[in-house]
């Protein structure tokens, strides 16, 4: 059984969830949705998912869920499955057990259990200062921050800049 996916009252913090409109989307067991997906509401991934995918609430990757994106931005980030790609949440993103994610994230907390994977960079940020609108690509997101720490600027100081622009 796993905590914080699904309908539980309290998020992976403890605190109160702050469900985005009440109602969740479900990429199921056995689907496969391709491109750039922007919801107002949670999403739960059991299933595949491949592209872009931009939610004002939480997304959950559920533990047969694989999802392979050039860009997720979020409030908040759940991963019980497996992840690939570029990772942004206004909140926290959060790694069970079971979970694996191998790209960069960018948000206000992170959180690993015990058990799970994570392959890549993070980079911890004020919540303030995320934009969750799609915006640069991942791979201009990369090079900024690449660009930045060979200048010997603090990561965070870049990407922080980037954003406000």
């Amino acid at each position: 059984m796993m905590m914080g996916i699904g309908r539980s009252k309290t998020n992976a913090t403890g605190k109160g969830f702050k469900r985005s409109s009440g109602t969740v989307t479900l990429i199921g067991e056995g689907s496969r949705m391709e491109g750039e997906m922007n919801s107002q509401a949670d999403i739960r991934i059991e299933g595949e998912f491949v592209g872009s995918l931009y939610a004002t609430g939480e997304v959950a990757v559920g533990e047969k869920g694989m999802v392979h994106c050039k860009e997720l931005k979020a409030r908040d980030v759940i991963i019980a499955g497996k992840l690939e790609g570029f990772v942004q949440a206004d909140g926290f993103v959060r790694i069970t057990s079971t979970g694996r994610l191998t790209g960069r994230i960018v948000a206000g907390t992170l959180m690993i259990e015990q058990g799970a994977i994570f392959e890549g960079q993070s980079l911890m940020t004020q919540p303030s200062a995320l934009q969750l609108q799609p915006s640069e690509t991942a791979s201009e997101s990369a090079a900024m921050l690449a660009a930045s720490t060979a200048a010997g600027q603090a990561p965070e100081a870049a990407m922080t800049a980037a954003m406000a622009e």
